[in-house]
């Protein structure tokens, strides 16, 4: 009888032991896909910022021609300022819908500091835009991001810069009233 006992306890250690390792195992399993899912969207969202670098509005000669065509004469910015100026914007914008993701995922704590890491580096790419209407676009992304996220402060940090009355306007409508 003591040898069945033995036998029994034995099995149900190594059953657990087995148990165990498993969990273990499926929790990195996770974890490698999570990093691997983050990975892809970051892969996509840079396949994404060299297409909008690749397509560059066109320059030829009927656009020198008729100067009325130019978008270049709305502003004081030169044809290269202004393309840097929509890459900037296009970089944030494409951040801040990578970061979306995340927003699914705030009770993680990875996902919670990756979703801080890609606000940080969109807002210091925001503070790079000089053009007021493509800043305006750039924070109405991060503004769009910091509702959804509930970071209050950093919403109405975000709102007082922007300085477009129907942009702003635009925005409230978006985010909603408890920001006014």
């Amino acid at each position: 009888m003591d040898y069945l006992i033995t036998i029994l306890i034995s099995t149900i250690i190594v059953g657990t032991w087995v148990i165990v390792q498993l969990i273990l195992e499926k929790r990195t399993v996770e974890r490698q896909n999570k990093e691997l899912h983050e990975k892809n969207i970051e892969l996509i969202a840079l396949v994404h910022m060299y297409q909008a670098d690749e397509l560059q509005p066109e320059t030829s000669e009927s656009i020198e021609n008729d100067p009325a065509e130019s978008i270049f004469q709305i502003d004081d910015l030169s044809e290269e300022e202004h393309h840097r100026q929509v890459g900037l914007m296009a970089q944030v914008k494409t951040i801040c819908k990578v970061a979306e993701f995340h927003l699914d995922h705030l009770e993680d704590e990875f996902q919670l500091s990756r979703l801080r890491k890609k606000y940080g580096l969109a807002l210091e790419i925001t503070n790079n835009i000089q053009d007021d209407f493509y800043r305006n676009s750039a924070l109405h992304s991060l503004i769009r991001i910091c509702a959804r996220a509930g970071w209050k402060q950093e919403t109405f940090e975000l709102l007082r810069s922007v300085n477009d009355e129907l942009i702003k306007e635009v925005i409230l409508e978006e985010i909603g009233a408890e920001y006014s």
